[in-house]
């Protein structure tokens, strides 16, 4: 399992085996002013803090990270992913029960929005999402065989959205060079990412995706609630229609070695696979009418 931003936090909630959980944390936490605030990021705050969502949910909905990690003895892997500051590479972190708390934080940093990034054994990182907002890629190089990718978007190959290259273009005119290289690293990184999964597989490799047959409501940041209830129960629809359609498919017996799953989190509490996950925070924005089908089959 490789997760990354809020996907390492969804993917966190199947692994200690609370169902709801993260459904809980976007809708009920997530949608709080204390949490995601323009006003104080205006006054110089930060616009997501990471430190009292993670504060509050420790006392309030803490994860039993004894289940998450006697699941993981059982021979499973989980990984999250974060964003080196120094280099903008990305970097895959093991957690244990004392680092996971911080290693999420870490892979959820969104540069600016949770100010100067997150320090993790000396070192400071961003949000995952810039370099490997989809790791099918780590997944394959790790000995993955099964790959399903969950995603909120349809799966374009040649799109990334226009306010992305407007914002480097800005940046680059105002000598904000920093932001606009990561901004780029970011564009080139999943570019590449759905060059991958677009091209037939490697001899031996399956992969899958799951995504809505239109654009959700919701956004990254923002969302009301009602949107995201709309669009969790899409995500359980996408989820249930691909179980039952291949549920034959992943079968014990099925399967190869070292099956992977990409998984988003609209989806998270309905992808009981036997395959296991892989988590992304969040796709490009698609096209205006970019529909696709529920499972993509490559």
């Amino acid at each position: 399992m490789i997760g990354t931003s809020a996907g390492a936090q969804n993917l966190s909630a199947y692994l200690c085996q609370q169902r709801g959980y993260a459904r809980k944390v976007i809708t009920d936490y997530t949608t709080k002013s204390q949490f995601f605030n323009p006003l104080r990021f205006i006054r110089g705050g930060h616009m997501i803090d990471l430190d009292w969502l993670i504060d509050i949910t420790s006392r309030e909905l803490p994860l039993d990270f004894s289940t998450g990690l006697s699941y993981l003895d059982s021979g499973r892997q989980f990984l999250i992913s974060a964003c080196r500051y120094e280099d903008f590479s990305p970097v895959y972190f093991q957690p244990t029960q004392d680092s996971w708390l911080d290693i999420i934080r870490a892979s959820s940093a969104i540069p600016s929005f949770y100010r100067q990034g997150a320090v993790f054994n000396g070192e400071l990182y961003h949000d995952g999402v810039i370099t490997a907002s989809i790791p099918v890629e780590e997944a394959y190089r790790r000995g993955a065989k099964t790959i399903v990718v969950i995603r909120t978007v349809p799966s374009g190959i040649h799109y990334i959205s226009e306010w992305l290259k407007r914002m480097t273009r800005w940046l680059e005119h105002r000598n904000i060079r920093r932001m606009a290289k990561m901004i780029k690293v970011h564009i080139k990184s999943y570019q590449q990412t759905q060059k991958f999964i677009a091209a037939p597989p490697p001899p031996g490799i399956q992969i899958f995706e799951i995504y809505p047959p239109k654009p959700l409501m919701s956004c990254a940041l923002g969302s009301r609630a009602s949107n995201l209830e709309t669009d969790y129960h899409i995500g359980r629809q996408c989820g249930s229609y691909f179980l039952t359609s291949l549920k034959h498919y992943f079968s014990t017996d099925h399967l190869a070695s070292s099956p992977y799953s990409i998984e988003n989190n609209q989806v998270a509490n309905s992808a009981s696979l036997s395959a296991e996950i892989i988590s992304n925070q969040q796709d490009e924005e698609p096209k205006s009418g970019d529909e696709g089908l529920a499972i993509d089959m490559r």
